[in-house]
């Protein structure tokens, strides 16, 4: 291994994973009970340890109670728009940053009417268009939550009739899902119009707004001031284009083998295996685990 990453390694005292295609498998996503072992041996051993997510927080419940999976210090839910425990009840983040109201039902407007469909990441709430199809998992989800005794928001249907109602200042991160890309595209007059905002994929189909100073990287840079810590000293796991930003800031970064080329042109380090593999936890045990 390269002297300067055994450096790198040698100085990180916090370590935050990415969920979706990085510590979680896929169809169905779960955390696997090997992965939240590894987890919870980075914390015996002395290491924060937390999640890196454009989940929201509130809704992790769900993944981590089966497994016993417990974090020692803040997450990042949202892609950056809050800061707080992972998998607790609404009411508990150390900082939210809820998306503009106004701005985002206008946003809205125009999604419906050229096909779109949308579900929003919120601090405790949860809405999606009426012909979402992912709509089914969130419910499952809302389902497995409830069976294991954790918090998780039950889908709210929303329409044209109803819109309004996402204007409660608790919506952090809206995504819109598209079929094509081109379809999508019809979108960028509007994001012309609103120099504000960024907008970035984190797989399937759909995009993720979010006003610009909004990304995992500031919010890092927040939780470092909380752990009284640097950037320097953590260590970001993470797969896709919404991870860039934190790849780019920690001190070392790992992507996923299975992620995407923009995150492992951007990263120190390569898993050996993919998400389905427990690659995160593999590299994460080798890296800060093994005893030379």
């Amino acid at each position: 291994m390269d002297y300067s990453i055994k450096e790198k390694i040698n100085r990180i005292k916090c370590i935050l994973f990415d969920l979706d295609g990085t510590l979680m498998h896929a169809h169905p996503t779960f955390i696997s009970q090997y992965s939240a072992d590894v987890l919870n041996r980075l914390q015996d051993k002395g290491y924060y340890v937390g999640f890196s997510t454009g989940r929201a927080l509130t809704s992790l419940g769900f993944l981590v109670k089966p497994v016993n999976l417990r974090t020692n210090t803040m997450s990042i839910g949202c892609a950056g728009a809050e800061i707080g425990p992972a998998g607790t009840a609404p009411g508990n983040a150390v900082y939210l940053h809820p998306f503009p109201g106004d701005t985002l039902v206008e946003m809205l407007r125009l999604a419906l009417s050229i096909g779109l469909n949308f579900s929003l990441d919120a601090h405790g709430t949860l809405y999606t268009s009426e012909n979402l199809e992912y709509a089914s998992t969130y419910m499952r989800n809302y389902n497995l939550a409830q069976q294991c005794g954790a918090f998780f928001p039950k889908p709210h249907p929303v329409n044209l009739s109803n819109i309004d109602i996402v204007n409660d200042g608790t919506v952090m991160k809206p995504m819109l899902w598209f079929e094509t890309e081109e379809q999508f595209h019809k979108m960028d007059p509007w994001f012309e119009k609103h120099p504000e905002l960024h907008y970035q994929s984190s797989g399937f189909s759909l995009m993720e707004v979010q006003t610009n100073d909004v990304d995992k990287a500031i919010a890092l840079a927040r939780i470092a001031e909380y752990l009284g810590v640097s950037c320097a000293e953590c260590c970001v796991f993470g797969d896709s284009e919404n991870d860039l930003p934190i790849l780019q800031a920690a001190g070392l970064s790992v992507a996923m083998i299975s992620g995407y080329d923009i995150a492992k042109e951007a990263s120190d380090l390569l898993t050996e295996y993919g998400n389905n593999e427990d690659g995160a936890a593999l590299m994460a045990e080798k890296l800060f685990l093994n005893e030379e």
